[in-house]
C-alpha cells in the first residue's frame, strides 16, 4: 500500500457516503450510527425487547437532525417486523410504525421519485400489516385499497427501483401460485432476480439505503425454485 492510499480511501469513502449527505444532515456521525442500528438487525436481534430498543435508537437519531429521514425510515421498516414476529401490542406498534414513516415522508419530499416510491413501498407494507388486527370488513377493504394505491403509486412512479421490483415480483409470485401461472411466477422470479443485482451492486451499507426488502430475494427466489424441483406442482 502506497503512502496515498489512505487519502484514495477517504475520498472513495466520501463518494460513496455522497449519496445520503442530503438525507442524513450536518452530521458527520450519523450515518455510522444508522448503518450500524440497521446492520444490528441485520444480524438477529434475538427478541422484540432488542428490536424496539434499535427502534429507539432510530428514533433518538432522527430527532438528532431536522432534516434526516432515512432514520424514521428504518425504525418504520423495524417496528413491521416486531408486528410480524410478535402479536402484543399491534395496534400501538403498527400506530407507531406510521408515525415514523410520516415524517420520513415529509423529510423526503424533495427526495429522488425512487426515493419517494421507495417510502410508498414501505407506506404500503405498514399498510398490509395493520390488516391483521383489522375485524371489521369494512374498515379491512378500505385499509386493503390504501395498501394497494400506495403500491400502485410507487410502481407508477419509479417502476426501476429495485424496492419496488421486489414488491411487484412477490405480488406476482403469490398471484401465479394461487392461479397456477407459471407465466406470473417466472415473470416474479425475473423481477427479483433483476432488483437483487441493483442491490448487490450498491456498495453503501443498508442502512444508508432505503433498500429494505433485499433480504427478502433470496427465500421468494427459493420458494420458486423449489416448485420447479417439486415438476410445477403450484399448490
Amino acid at each position: 500500500m502506497d503512502e496515498r492510499s489512505p487519502w484514495i480511501l477517504a475520498v472513495l469513502l466520501a463518494i460513496l457516503l455522497s449519496g445520503v449527505g442530503s438525507t442524513l444532515g450536518a452530521d458527520e456521525g450519523l450515518p455510522k450510527a444508522l448503518a450500524a442500528a440497521v446492520e444490528e438487525h441485520e444480524s438477529g436481534a434475538p427478541d422484540a425487547a432488542a428490536e424496539l430498543a434499535l427502534v429507539d435508537r432510530l428514533a433518538k437519531l432522527g430527532e438528532e437532525t431536522d432534516s434526516a429521514w432515512l432514520p424514521d425510515f428504518w425504525a418504520s421498516y423495524l417496528l413491521s417486523q416486531v408486528v410480524m414476529r410478535h402479536s402484543e401490542d399491534r395496534a400501538e406498534r403498527i400506530a407507531r410504525a406510521q408515525t415514523h414513516l410520516d415524517r420520513a415522508r415529509q423529510r423526503a419530499a424533495s427526495e429522488s421519485a425512487a426515493t419517494r416510491a421507495d417510502v410508498l413501498a414501505l407506506q404500503s407494507l405498514i399498510h398490509s400489516f395493520a390488516l391483521g388486527g383489522i375485524e371489521d370488513e369494512g374498515e379491512r377493504d378500505r385499509v386493503q385499497k390504501k395498501a394497494e394505491s400506495a403500491l400502485e403509486e410507487a410502481l407508477a412512479l419509479a417502476p426501476e427501483s429495485p424496492v419496488v421490483m421486489v414488491h411487484a415480483g412477490t405480488d406476482l409470485i403469490k398471484e401465479g401460485q394461487k392461479e397456477g401461472d407459471w407465466a406470473q411466477l417466472i415473470g416474479g422470479h425475473a423481477l427479483l432476480r433483476q432488483a437483487l443485482e441493483i442491490f448487490e451492486s450498491d456498495p453503501r451499507p443498508r442502512g444508508l439505503t432505503t433498500h429494505y426488502n433485499s433480504e427478502w430475494v433470496r427465500p421468494w427466489s427459493d420458494w420458486v425454485y423449489r416448485m420447479y424441483a417439486g415438476g410445477f406442482a403450484v399448490e
